[in-house]
């Protein structure tokens, strides 16, 4: 049976992920010890270290690509044998580009879904993210306009004194 994300209420902070002293060894070397932690509905959780700290080996054994030494992984309170992770957790490793051939609509339309969030809504955050970039790229052009009109005989990528330099080079 798939398993899908909860419908939660927005703001509501019930923990749907928990990863419990999680290990996994490389003969005697240990790449995940004792891994614990949670992610409740709405955050955002990162795993951050350095090259060969075991944060793609912590990944794939949350999501059953790998098989742990020991430790636990719960999806909404339950235990979630690793045969079953696939179906719950989704993991996209490095160097996987699956949208390369797609176009973007088309991918802001899958991660529309995916949050569930509207047609309406999609619109809405493309309407006011470009409106606002373009008013943006307005301003920068007026402003490369005036450092020009101003600068006489300065080579043109010269801003005057007191100008945006990258205005005028924008330009």
């Amino acid at each position: 049976m798939p398993m899908t994300a909860p419908d939660f209420p927005r703001g509501a902070s019930m923990e749907f992920l928990r990863v419990v002293d999680l290990t996994k060894h490389f003969g005697e070397e240990a790449a995940i010890a004792g891994a614990t932690f949670s992610a409740a509905a709405g955050e955002v959780l990162g795993v951050v270290g350095p090259n060969g700290a075991g944060k793609t080996t912590l990944l794939e054994a949350m999501a059953g690509l790998v098989g742990a030494d020991s430790g636990d992984v719960f999806w909404l309170g339950s235990a979630l044998p690793a045969p079953r992770r696939k179906a719950a957790l989704f993991y996209l490793p490095d160097g996987v580009k699956p949208y390369q051939d797609r176009f973007t609509i088309q991918v802001l339309t899958f991660f529309a879904g995916v949050y569930r969030r509207s047609a309406a809504d999609l619109a809405s955050a493309i309407v006011s993210r470009t409106t606002a970039r373009a008013a943006k790229a307005r301003e920068r052009f007026v402003q490369g306009l005036q450092s020009a009109a101003s600068a006489g005989d300065r080579p043109f990528d010269t801003a005057p004194h007191g100008a945006d330099g990258r205005a005028v080079r924008r330009l």
